[in-house]
């Protein structure tokens, strides 16, 4: 048992403390916080904040002091949930839709902003063919975003002045985007002749159609001197060309070029010469030859039912064909 001198001593102190406001207090936070622990606010889960400032006191890991994470919670009792979490990722605005974002455009999120994308390093976001990796094009921009433009698609053009597909060799230009009249092929051997090009057929124009460096190969024609001008030549000389030149023709077969009369279109005559250069003179069917007739009984008249022509008489004929009996030359 406490002595009563002892319970007067407590109650006097109680007395004073009540009186004076003074007595034992907890120090674990400072004035501003609040004080915390007996006859302060109270820390349900200890994280050293008072419950009138601790958005969720029952959780230590939410309090005014901590840091903001990517948790669904407001970790830092500002109002807000995930903002500028620490653990959040950064996302860039992607105004053009081609998948990568504006590094200067960015913002550190839990989840993917609308219009954002996790990949950065676009360097026209306003463009959908401007990005890293893309395919660099022939349209004076930076596509891939490595800091040359239409570098690898630069091509060799050439002048195509006939407009035949086909350029000249020796006008050589280098551009991405050719002006009008060039081409890409440099295989042409006239560039002012349409019809002359590798594609071309071959035709007899005295030009080398088809650019192998020969001219008019395979389509020329033969022509024959026709030294009379009767329209034959002679086949012993020729010349090869696309049209007659003075002199030649197209037709062969003039047995003598000094006598216009002589040709193969000539009449044959009886007269020694093989007029229709066939080969033979005095044909017996030519045009002035003689009618005979058989005189078989060599009376000198013959039979007009047996006849032939010729230029010379034939042996056992006679021009007369009166003879009414062939067989006997008492009746004639």
């Amino acid at each position: 048992m406490r002595s009563i001198s002892s319970l007067c001593l407590l109650s006097v102190l109680a007395t004073a403390t009540a009186a004076t406001g003074t007595g034992c207090r907890s120090s674990d936070k400072d004035d501003d916080q609040g004080e915390i622990g007996a006859g302060g606010p109270a820390d349900v889960d200890a994280d050293g904040w008072a419950a009138e400032d601790d958005c969720d006191d029952q959780d230590a890991e939410v309090n005014p002091g901590a840091e903001e994470v990517c948790d669904g919670e407001d970790n830092d009792c500002d109002g807000e949930v995930d903002e500028e979490a620490s653990d959040g990722q950064t996302w860039y605005a992607d105004a053009d839709g081609d998948g990568v974002g504006d590094s200067g455009n960015a913002v550190q999120a839990c989840e993917q902003p609308e219009g954002y994308v996790a990949a950065g390093g676009d360097c026209d976001d306003a463009d959908d063919t401007v990005f890293p990796d893309a395919p660099e094009r022939c349209d004076g921009l930076d596509n891939d975003c490595d800091g040359e433009i239409d570098e690898d698609v630069v091509e060799t053009w050439y002048a195509d002045a006939d407009g035949d597909g086909y350029g000249d060799p020796d006008t050589a230009y280098e551009s991405c985007d050719p002006p009008g009249g060039w081409v890409a092929d440099d295989t042409d051997c006239d560039d002012l002749e349409a019809t002359a090009n590798p594609g071309a057929e071959e035709v007899c124009d005295e030009l080398d159609n088809d650019c192998d460096g020969e001219v008019d190969e395979g389509v020329t024609e033969v022509f024959y001197a026709d030294s009379d001008g009767d329209g034959y030549g002679d086949e012993a000389v020729t010349v090869e060309a696309c049209e007659a030149p003075s002199g030649y023709t197209a037709a062969a077969g003039d047995c003598d070029d000094t006598d216009a009369a002589l040709s193969p279109r000539a009449t044959e005559l009886c007269d020694g010469v093989d007029n229709d250069c066939d080969g033979a003179a005095d044909e017996d069917d030519a045009a002035d030859a003689g009618t005979w007739y058989a005189d078989s009984d060599g009376d000198g008249y013959g039979d007009a039912s047996s006849s032939s022509t010729a230029c010379s008489q034939p042996s056992g004929t006679s021009d007369d064909d009166s003879d009414c009996d062939d067989g006997d030359a008492a009746v004639n």
